[in-house]
């Protein structure tokens, strides 16, 4: 893991920047690259006269799935390669047209096969400079159609579909799944980490060319890496790809419909996670659709774990509740009511106490350092529940040794300064550290705010309004406590 980037914890109020997400974000990415290339049945175009005949389908693998978007030149286009087997005929289906729209489209018809394949590959070099034999190295070039692995539009429906009916099928089999193990909170927390709710909402006007498959969510992550890259960068470096470039790149590995529009450029950080965040809802589609498919071998089994057992299992985290008449629950509570501003407070609702698999071992390698602290990076996620919002956030204990203090930005620290670790951008206000208390956590002694944020006189032409807390070393921050509050 590269350290550079730092990982922040900030006060009440403030989210916790990039590092943490970064990682979630760089394993995702390396997590899809890793995937095995998947099995896919191509069906035949849906715009192609021949998809209504039973009888057609796609020969072998002769298909292919081509874009082009370049934002200079308001390029943002697809093209359809599919070679046909009709009975004893074989043909040749072309469609093209803007992203977004049904376009243009050709069928051909041959004598043989052999001239079949011919005209399949001589277009495919043609739209690409690639050969068709060598597409498993498949190198893009400037001005030519890419390669992407997509399935038809109909098996976004269907998997929808599928997911949608899924409850009726767990119903019944209700008879044979043992009793969930759960309290009836987590229980919910777990319906709701699992909701296809949650990720249901995309439309699939953002697939507009079909189910995107793993390995190309992956191409999208690494055209976003460069981006940030760029975004994050000193400003105007001579020769090095513009965003609009990189751009284009991404809407081209992840096509997007933008009607007859210009493609805007990714320019924002904003922007970019906005992109990112739509990955991952593609990538929670893919897992779900894995995760939550029943196996058929399961019909068989007199007595199979309850559904969200099952997915709990596959957090790897272990949840536990808390009593609201434990002491730790009102600590808790407190520090929550009392940081989150003039505004109204959040009702907690719930609050577990989380243990995920390997983090306890990674963060004993700090166990030298003092200073340690529960913050709030924000919020995690929002959930409609009926007429009102459910949120859900984290609390980590943040081993934060010697602070350096600072008091305007510095984009140029990439490390704590020497015999410092950690870099504290001190607010001008901060919750009240008279009324600060403490919980013990794993031997430990870790300081909670439990005051109202009061101005700190020493600090007052500062650049932050509250303190943001930086560390360098993912593993100087384990999440200790899930929330659940009703906003």
């Amino acid at each position: 893991m590269d350290h550079k980037t730092p990982v922040q914890c900030e006060g009440p109020d403030k989210k916790e920047q990039q590092g943490t997400e970064e990682d979630s974000f760089c394993s995702i990415a390396e997590a899809l690259r890793a995937t095995p290339t998947e099995k896919r049945t191509v069906r035949v175009d849906d715009l192609c006269p021949l998809s209504r005949n039973p009888g057609t389908q796609v020969y072998q693998d002769y298909h292919c799935t081509l874009t082009q978007t370049n934002i200079g030149n308001n390029n943002n286009k697809f093209y359809i390669i599919q070679l046909l087997e009709d009975g004893g005929r074989f043909a040749c289906w072309n469609h093209w047209g803007r992203v977004g729209n049904n376009g243009q489209h050709k069928l051909s018809y041959f004598p043989s096969l052999e001239d079949a394949k011919k005209d399949f590959e001589n277009k495919f070099w043609k739209k690409t400079k690639n050969h068709w034999a060598e597409r498993e190295h498949f190198v893009a070039h400037p001005g030519n159609y890419t390669l992407i692995e997509v399935q038809g539009k109909d098996d976004i429906e269907e998997i929808v579909e599928k997911m949608q009916t899924l409850p009726a099928q767990v119903r019944t089999m209700a008879q044979r799944v043992r009793p969930c193990s759960l309290d009836a909170a987590t229980q919910q927390l777990i319906t709701n980490i699992f909701s296809k709710d949650m990720f249901m909402n995309l439309d699939v006007k953002k697939m507009p060319l079909g189910k995107l498959s793993k390995k190309q969510i992956a191409r999208g992550f690494k055209a976003l890496e460069a981006l940030e890259a760029v975004l994050k960068g000193p400003a105007d470096v001579a020769g090095g790809p513009c965003l609009e470039d990189l751009s284009s790149h991404f809407y081209t590995v992840i096509p997007h419909n933008f009607g007859r529009s210009r493609p805007p450029p990714i320019s924002s950080l904003e922007l970019l996670q906005a992109k990112k965040d739509m990955l991952q809802v593609l990538e929670d589609m893919e897992l779900a659709q894995t995760l939550q498919a029943a196996p058929k071998e399961e019909k068989e089994v007199e007595e199979v774990p309850h559904p969200l057992d099952r997915d709990y299992q596959l957090l790897r985290c272990q949840l536990q509740l808390l009593d609201p008449e434990a002491p730790e629950y009102k600590v808790i509570h407190t520090y929550l009511k009392q940081t989150c501003g003039n505004d109204r407070s959040p009702e907690l609702r719930h609050v577990w106490k989380v243990n995920r698999d390997g983090e306890g071992d990674r963060f004993q390698a700090h166990s030298s350092l003092g200073n340690h602290r529960l913050l709030r990076p924000g919020y995690v996620t929002t959930v409609l529940c009926g007429d009102h919002h459910i949120a859900y956030m984290f609390l980590a204990e943040v081993a934060l040794g010697r602070e350096h203090h600072i008091t305007a930005e510095q984009p140029s620290l990439k490390q704590p300064p020497a015999d410092f670790d950690s870099v504290i951008g001190r607010g001008r206000t901060e919750p009240d550290p008279t009324q600060d208390t403490e919980l013990e956590l794993d031997g430990r002694r870790v300081a909670v705010p439990q005051g109202r944020p009061t101005p700190c006189p020493e600090f007052s032409h500062s650049c932050f309004s509250q303190s943001e807390y930086c560390i360098y070393q993912e593993s100087q921050c384990r999440l200790r406590y899930l929330l659940e509050v009703c906003l």
